[in-house]
């Protein structure tokens, strides 16, 4: 994702079920069917990708009227968290993309970290998901958290 982003590219479709993982424990981002070069002077602006992983932004974006950009990969990667962390989809027990719609955007619901998660990882999801895209953290600024917090705990455990 790192380097999508620095090629300004967006994903537009990231969870679990696009990450590869190959036999040496290395995640491979796949499915790039719905990435899209970023355009700078508009950013994106149609919905695109799997509503339980997308950002509010995103959700509510409608033709011509939201834009948004990278931030929208770096919360929907706060949910491909949640998925490794809980061991099931965000917001399971939500089938409704207009329930979805009213939890995420107008009452900005998250859902919730399980308690054995290390508070560093339950940082980094929050940040993930923040409200305003431009207060989320890079790619670059994820992969220097996530190799500082490789350091302090076991991936093991979580």
């Amino acid at each position: 994702m790192k380097y999508i982003h620095n090629v300004e590219i967006i994903h537009r479709d990231l969870k679990a079920d696009n990450v590869l993982i190959n036999k040496d424990d290395i995640a491979k981002v796949a499915d790039l069917g719905l990435a899209r070069e970023i355009d700078i002077d508009n950013g994106m602006t149609l919905m695109a990708g799997t509503p339980k992983w997308e950002a509010p932004e995103v959700l509510a974006a409608k033709k011509g009227k939201r834009n948004y950009s990278k931030g929208a990969d770096v919360y929907s990667y706060g949910m491909v968290l949640y998925e490794m962390v809980a061991g099931e989809d965000p917001f399971v027990d939500v089938h409704d993309l207009f329930e979805l719609k009213k939890l995420v955007c107008d009452r900005h619901k998250r859902p919730k970290v399980p308690k054995h998660v290390p508070p560093m990882i339950t940082s980094l999801m929050k940040q993930c998901w923040n409200r305003d895209p431009s207060k989320r953290p890079s790619f670059f600024q994820i992969h220097t958290y996530l190799t500082r917090a490789k350091s302090l705990t076991s991936w093991k455990k979580v």
